[in-house]
């Protein structure tokens, strides 16, 4: 019962900050007009999925550098 309770409470302020305020269309609208506005998108969206992949790699390479002993 906490828990739905916690869950409830949680999704209602989203939905007031998000669907209520329109908050999350300002926020995508901003970076929406940056997007448009920048020469470099290639190279920003190639740093981004850098950004996401590089936490991956590097537990990779630990796993390869480090092997467990057994």
């Amino acid at each position: 019962m906490f828990a739905a309770s916690v869950y409830l409470l949680i999704a209602l302020f989203f939905n007031y900050i998000f669907i209520v305020n329109e908050s999350d269309r300002k926020i995508f609208g901003k970076y929406e007009e940056a997007w448009e506005r920048n020469p470099n998108k290639k190279r920003d969206l190639l740093i981004s999925v850098f950004v996401i992949v590089a936490p991956y790699l590097f537990f990779a390479s630990l796993a390869l550098f480090f092997p467990r002993n057994r």
